[in-house]
């Protein structure tokens, strides 16, 4: 039987598409997607954009143009809504536009953004390189080390429609806007699972923070968060409480897939002796204490082995924190998951092994894996470059926010640490024997940064009113 039709308006209402237990449609339309939820698309291309001073007039009424057709999130989110009553309905492409502080100087929007209320903005990702201990920017992948004013972001489960768009825009900015670099992201799937990895080959995107309330479930350990991590006022429209924005994060992470399977592997070596004799390979445990996850999402701090791919989602990916593992013998102190977010962990605990560790807000990740090599998700392949992530992630600080987490797993974290030397790592053998550790193996240095940068979701009707 066809689902009855209803306008957005109600499919809003009927899924519970709205945060702060209010549904507030004004705000929805006039925020941008892929913040309160990923994009979901296969594909998404990222274009970096730089304007000329020259041209900045053509410059904002080709930005004036082209943002009238963004995606909003009341639009995303009402078309998810089509999608779960009807399979066939396809919601299209997705676009997302974003401005770096040198972006809003650049369009002449001096002293929108107030230094001491947005420091890291303001700076941009270069210049805080020194504070989070990034390489240096001139390692950078070349593009990245140029001024960057803005970012397009397109995504379709259609790779034609994205090369198709990229046409038009090419056209619309030809002579006006600058298009600095195109980086392709493309979602990696674990064919077996059915779940979207990274090249790794562990689960991505999983355990985010839930802002709509008709995706936070009833379980023990919600993920239901407030908005108020997420979204600021939009500086240029600020006579107007609806419109919102959030800030930014773009990061592009190379990933050594090689040397992360052999030190894997070498650490399961030494630990397989005692550890469970079923395991089916000696790095999965060993690549569980290192994530804080299984390959299929199984938290290690639960299980020592990971559940079958049937067992119930919410129960595998969230129902858990770490007062379970006070010593962390089940899942270590500077695993991933456990660095990047504690949750309910004692702050002594965290310090343990990183005295200068502070708690900060969380993040939303809305990143998507790419590749440059042509792995085309060949997993058997292990290669050493030219694959890795596209991290994005949106916050209302980028201080108290990413840089608040990256500065605290700098010198913890094995897979995204950046000054990290291992020797402190302590490895639970057997798993859950607090008498018992492996140290001296030291596992770091995976993952290398190829370039990014700092950006603001400015609300849509900012976009749309440009001097």
């Amino acid at each position: 039987m066809k689902p009855t039709a209803l306008t957005d308006e109600q499919l809003i209402l009927e899924d519970r598409l709205y945060i702060a237990g209010e549904p507030d449609t004004e705000m929805l339309k006039n925020l941008q997607a892929h913040i309160l939820k990923h994009h979901g698309r296969d594909y998404a291309w990222h274009i970096f954009l730089r304007f000329d001073q020259r041209t900045v007039n053509d410059a904002k009424e080709v930005l004036k143009n082209y943002c009238s057709g963004l995606t909003s999130a009341f639009r995303q989110h009402a078309d998810a809504a089509k999608h779960r009553r009807d399979k066939s309905y396809d919601g299209g492409m997705i676009k997302c536009f974003y401005l770096s502080a040198s972006g809003y100087e650049a369009l002449e929007y001096n002293g929108l953004w107030n230094p001491a209320t947005s420091e890291a903005f303001c700076a941009g990702m270069q210049q805080r390189g020194t504070i989070l201990h990034d390489p240096a920017s001139d390692t950078w992948q070349e593009p990245f080390q140029q001024r960057i004013d803005a970012m397009l972001l397109i995504a379709d489960d259609t790779l034609r429609n994205l090369y198709d768009e990229l046409d038009r825009i090419t056209a619309l900015f030809d002579g006006k806007i600058s298009i600095v670099h195109i980086q392709r992201g493309e979602i990696l799937w674990d064919e077996d699972e059915k779940k979207g990895i990274e090249h790794f080959g562990y689960a991505d995107g999983v355990s985010q923070p839930e802002f709509l309330a008709s995706y936070v479930p009833g379980k023990v350990h919600s993920d239901a968060a407030s908005k108020d991590i997420l979204l600021v006022s939009d500086p240029g429209k600020a006579d107007n409480a609806a419109c919102q924005g959030s800030f930014m994060v773009f990061r592009k992470l190379e990933q050594n897939v090689k040397d992360f399977k052999e030190h894997e592997e070498a650490l399961g070596a030494l630990l397989f002796p005692i550890l469970p004799k079923e395991q089916e390979g000696r790095g999965e445990v060993a690549g569980a204490y290192v994530v804080g996850r299984f390959e299929n999402g199984t938290p290690v701090v639960k299980h020592e082995t990971a559940l079958e791919k049937n067992s119930d989602p919410n129960t595998m990916n969230n129902d858990f924190d770490y007062s379970l593992d006070s010593g962390g013998s089940k899942c270590p102190y500077h695993a991933h998951i456990r660095m990047t977010n504690h949750r309910s962990t004692p702050l002594a605990n965290m310090q343990t092994v990183n005295p200068a560790y502070q708690p900060g807000n969380r993040i939303t990740r809305r990143g998507i894996p790419y590749d440059e090599i042509g792995r085309n998700n060949d997993l058997t392949w292990e290669p050493e470059n030219n694959v890795g992530l596209l991290f994005m992630c949106f916050q209302s600080s980028i201080e108290n926010g990413f840089e608040r987490m990256q500065l605290n797993v700098n010198t913890a974290d094995g897979i995204i640490g950046n000054a990290i030397d291992g020797s402190f790592q302590q490895w639970p053998a057997p798993w859950g024997n607090d008498d018992v550790r492996l140290c001296g193996f030291s596992f770091n240095k995976f993952v290398t940064l190829k370039g990014g940068e700092y950006f603001f979701a400015p609300s849509i009707p900012f976009l749309l009113t440009l001097p």
